[in-house]
């Protein structure tokens, strides 16, 4: 049991390491390969944690109620990492690939998992990744959503078929012992979960289960599926299903520059609301989960796809139990952020006294850190459906200073290019913004480039409007933004009026 839950996300890191290959020769890809390797790790980090609960006495007595459940995700996870690692193996086999070779190696990846069950590799790794989640809450009765566990269970036993079924004639007794498929690479030995059986009509093998009897099983659409899937509001995949662009915002792909100043530890004022995740997951999407305070204080950012409302959940643990202490929930568009030091503060108007109030304060010991959350928050607030707006004043990050703005052309817009630098951290980034309209100010992406600042090397001129800039990685808080790349997949600022000065600003 412990040794193929620890074998699985084992195997998840490696082929997140894998896939790590890819961002460089193909960085037009980058945010999509980027989600994949997040997922996996939260994959990892999942299986790890349950692992590690049923090492306990008092839930491994609990393990039949979930062992066929595991049995099955652990057998169709373990399919999908091996082709993975499958179609990326011809990369290794040369000691020098081509860009060609990637972006091939990218392409069957791509058209293999459409081929099993017309998803996405991304799509496919969150359903691994939510139902584990909802099996350890099950375990431990924290209240899964039963409702996501059969919609869930359904499609993962369908793509199981057809992966199966792919396999040809192999018989698995269960996971970890399943012939090599197509010269797959093999991970030596794994201990079985259990035995499989063969499966019967649900009205009998329903018995074997802890779930509470409801409706048939009826596979569901991924569209429609938004409890455990983020999605693009604007995608143009052709099942609707994609990631959302702030599930990959944190992944710490940046420097780390310090502040000088500390600040106030973090905390939550809001009122206690409990199960406020369960509650929300129900038709919300978790596009992310930072800990702070010593992982004491949780916050994370919910968004629902059918009107782009997101909220905030702030929970704070008991540094002596591990348990709740407080879960409080807002809608993004009743709160007002500013930044004090080093902290982010969070108010809300009060209906009593008609003054702000302080909901939550989060501490940051990075700018850059401090950063992505900033521009996060405000860019999903705007993209909200709702009537709240957020006014351009508010996207200033107290405590920056503005040396340079310009426009640039991107992705068909005009939109307003700015160079920030922090007084306390002394850190430094671009930022492109929306230049006008409802959604001016807005951040398109930001970049952070202290480290390249002062030299010539990383910056290029390519004509008196265009420069070229290397090793950038923008975080992009819009949907469908394409970056503009140059042929060695450089980003391209393509400014509106012919002007030196931003070449000189940019190295030194």
């Amino acid at each position: 049991m412990d040794r193929a839950l620890i074998a699985a996300a084992e195997i998840s890191e490696d082929v997140a390491s894998a896939l790590n290959q890819l961002l460089r020769p193909i960085p037009e890809h980058s945010s999509e390969i980027t989600a994949n390797i997040g997922q996996l790790f939260a994959i990892s980090s999942t299986l790890r944690k349950l692992e590690e609960v049923l090492g306990t006495r008092f839930y491994s007595r609990r393990f039949s109620s979930i062992a066929r459940e595991l049995d099955t995700l652990l057998q169709s996870l373990n399919l999908t990492l091996e082709d993975v690692l499958r179609l990326l193996a011809p990369l290794g086999r040369t000691s020098n690939p081509g860009v060609i070779a990637y972006r091939q190696a990218w392409a069957d990846i791509r058209n293999h998992c459409r081929e099993e069950d017309g998803e996405r590799l991304h799509a496919r790794l969150e359903k691994y990744n939510y139902f584990s989640e909802q099996l350890l809450y099950l375990l431990k009765d924290d209240q899964p959503s039963f409702e996501a566990l059969y919609h869930l269970r359904a499609q993962i036993r369908g793509l199981l078929d057809r992966q199966e079924m792919l396999d040809g004639a192999f018989s698995r007794l269960s996971i970890g012992m399943q012939p090599a498929r197509g010269g797959r690479t093999s991970y030596g030995p794994r201990s079985p979960i259990s035995p499989r059986s063969p499966r019967s009509p649900s009205s009998s093998s329903e018995r074997d289960y802890a779930f509470p009897p409801v409706a048939p099983e009826i596979p569901i659409s991924p569209v429609t599926t938004t409890s455990f899937s983020t999605y693009s509001s604007h995608s143009s995949a052709g099942n609707g299903a994609t990631f959302h662009w702030a599930s990959v915002v944190f992944d710490g792909r940046h420097p780390t520059t310090v502040f000088q100043t500390p600040g106030q530890p973090s905390r939550c004022l809001g009122k206690d609301m409990p199960m406020a995740q369960h509650k929300v997951s129900k038709d919300h999407a978790k596009v992310f989960e930072l800990p702070f305070e010593n992982r004491e204080l949780f916050v994370s950012l919910h968004w629902r796809q059918s009107d782009d409302r997101a909220r905030i959940i702030c929970t704070t643990i008991s540094s002596r139990s591990g348990s709740r202490k407080r879960e409080s929930c807002l809608p993004l568009t009743s709160l007002l952020v500013r930044r004090v030091e080093s902290c982010l503060q969070f108010r809300r108007l009060s209906g009593s006294t008609g003054k702000l109030e302080l909901w939550a304060s989060l501490k940051f010991t990075t700018y850059e850190r401090m950063v992505l959350f900033f521009c996060t928050f405000l860019s999903l607030k705007a993209q909200d459906n709702s009537e709240s707006r957020v006014g351009p004043d508010d996207y200033t990050l107290d405590g920056e200073k503005e040396e340079f703005g310009g426009q640039i052309y991107e992705d068909g817009y005009l939109h307003a290019l700015r160079i920030f630098k922090d007084r306390d951290s002394r850190g430094i980034r671009l930022e492109a913004s929306v230049l006008e309209g409802e959604l001016e100010r807005s951040p398109v992406w930001t970049a952070f480039i202290t480290p390249y600042v002062g030299s010539s090397s990383w910056i290029r001129r390519r004509d008196s409007c265009r420069i070229y800039l290397r090793e950038l990685h923008p975080y992009i808080f819009a949907p469908d933004y394409t970056p503009l790349r140059g042929p060695r997949g450089e980003h391209v600022l393509y400014f509106t009026t012919p002007d030196g000065e931003y070449k000189e600003l940019l190295c030194t």
